[in-house]
């Protein structure tokens, strides 16, 4: 519960596209000069949060900030984010596209919320809640294991849960 793990890097991105949301840049293990490490795609005319606010930036995205950042909050406490800052947030300044980067923190055995977010009031899609109930253990192995302990991909399914029942909906 207290590792800084580049494992971490790619775990986030296969949980991201196993939710296909491609929000996470493709991380994969590689090595480089002998030694190990998780080696992630760049993201390209991007800037992240604490510049864009330096700069009073204009949000001239397609899809709607808080949106975004509601996606952001479902992701970091399905992961147990406890990291997130405004410099690990960044948006692509053509469309203003959210992208996470940095989870070597995340991953924790916790079943509860991030204490940064233990006050978020969350709400999700009918889309995002059935991608959030289509997680399920046997994929969740699959995809994780080489990455994550057990005991981790169990907490992601209790917090998942926890996520289903303490969010809103954002249809009637």
């Amino acid at each position: 519960n207290n590792s800084d793990r580049y494992q971490y890097d790619v775990a986030a991105y296969k949980l991201d596209r196993m939710l296909g949301w491609e929000m996470v840049p493709t991380a994969v293990i590689g090595e480089v000069k002998g030694k190990e490490g998780a080696l992630s795609d760049w993201v390209t005319g991007a800037i992240n949060e604490r510049d864009r606010l330096e700069q009073e930036m204009e949000f001239l995205g397609n899809c709607k900030q808080w949106e975004q950042y509601r996606l952001r909050f479902v992701f970091d406490i399905l992961i147990y984010n406890e990291d997130r800052n405004l410099t690990n947030i960044l948006w692509n300044k053509d469309d203003f596209s959210m992208k996470f980067i940095d989870h070597t923190l995340a991953f924790r055995t916790t079943e509860k919320r991030p204490k940064q977010y233990s006050k978020v009031d969350l709400s999700v899609s009918d889309l995002l809640r059935g991608r959030l109930q289509s997680l399920n253990r046997p994929d969740l192995d699959r995809e994780l294991s080489p990455y994550l302990h057990p005991r981790q991909i169990e907490a992601i399914l209790a917090r998942r849960d926890l996520i289903l029942k303490e969010a809103k909906g954002t249809s009637p």
